[in-house]
């Protein structure tokens, strides 16, 4: 799940950010412009929630919110603040190792070269994540269309976002990614046979008593 905060830098929307926060069921919280002061903030919510922020400059920032829930299940939790557009949250479910890479891309009206440096970052990351054996899970506010759907496409997993008919640096989205191309929605489906709905080939994992698809 991802949300554009628009700014959560005063104390009264910090404070009805926290409280929404708590009223809501999630696992894992990708959050954009959050426009914070701070470098790197962790908070602990009155729920356990934790909330992971990368910021530092006056607007953009990104975010990873992990619910009580799921902090239960994981180890090894580590937050990395790469820039104030892409921040990243390692951890560990079991016997698989994941990477989740928060991102907010510049809008149209920067420069291509701002937009063309936030992906060669992410590119890199991603490699680097290969190189550990970690699994990616990638999402946020991309500013982009991915172009229209195709025929045979899973509403239900791809959402109805990021869908238009330009093509706006769709290359880099897709990069060859199941999670990329899907925006890094993250789905649970409680099912026991993934070939039941043809998804034989996709990422997954059990935990708990559902199934997480990347």
């Amino acid at each position: 799940m991802a949300k554009n905060l628009q700014s959560i830098r005063s104390d009264n929307k910090f404070q009805d950010f926290i409280a929404e926060l708590e009223n809501c069921d999630f696992d894992i919280l990708l959050v954009s412009e959050p426009w914070r002061d701070k470098r790197e903030e962790v908070i602990v919510t009155a729920a356990g929630h934790k909330v992971f922020l990368s910021g530092g400059s006056c607007r953009n920032g990104v975010g990873i919110c992990v619910s009580r829930r799921l902090l239960d299940q994981i180890s090894g939790l580590t937050f990395l603040t790469i820039s104030d557009r892409i921040c990243c949250l390692h951890f560990t479910i079991g016997h698989y190792n994941f990477q989740t890479f928060s991102c907010y891309m510049p809008t149209s009206w920067e420069p291509d070269d701002a937009a063309e440096h936030v992906y060669d970052l992410l590119g890199m990351l991603l490699v680097n994540c290969d190189q550990a054996g970690a699994i990616p899970i990638i999402g946020g506010d991309f500013n982009a269309v991915i172009a229209n759907p195709l025929p045979g496409d899973n509403d239900d997993l791809l959402g109805t976002c990021g869908f238009g008919p330009e093509m706006i640096e769709a290359g880099c989205l897709y990069g060859g990614c199941w999670n990329m191309v899907c925006l890094s929605k993250v789905v649970w489906i409680e099912i026991f046979d993934m070939t039941t709905v043809g998804l034989a080939n996709v990422p997954w994992m059990e935990c708990g008593s559902r199934w997480i698809i990347f």
